[in-house]
């Protein structure tokens, strides 16, 4: 699977990403292990949301996710950190982002993830349209 992706709907990704932490060359040298799982929410300020559409920058994307993810390895001297974000339509409650650092301690997990977290949605070519219920639909500025 590796480290970095782009995924489908449908796919169940979280279970594949926590078979590869159990199975860690480096599995004993963890002492935690956090996950973020982004999801769409069913409200935004503009009203309710039916669904989120993902467009990525296939040529481009997988570069900047390992650039950010090596970056953060190096950084906060974490074991190792998954990043895998959604392409294509997603309707409400459907997981799209997940972000999942290992480490022999939590708190470099913690500021790995989040930082990680900030920085895909800053720096990685994905971006999010969210369709309301109203057939209303418009681009997301991060």
């Amino acid at each position: 699977m590796g480290n970095v992706g782009i995924f489908r709907y449908g796919e169940h990704l979280l279970e594949k990403i926590l078979q590869e932490v159990r199975n860690h060359p480096e599995k004993d040298r963890v002492g935690a292990v956090v996950i973020f799982t982004g999801v769409v929410r069913g409200v935004s300020e503009e009203g309710r949301v039916r669904e989120l559409s993902y467009e990525v920058y296939r040529e481009m994307v997988l570069d900047v996710l390992n650039e950010i993810r090596r970056e953060i390895v190096e950084k906060y001297g974490i074991i190792d950190l998954w990043i895998h974000h959604i392409e294509g339509r997603a309707k409400v409650g459907v997981e799209t982002f997940f972000v999942v650092a290992i480490s022999e301690h939590r708190r470099e997990a913690f500021e790995a993830v989040r930082e990680a977290v900030n920085r895909v949605k800053k720096e990685a070519p994905i971006w999010k349209k969210e369709i309301l219920e109203d057939g209303r639909e418009y681009w997301v500025q991060e």
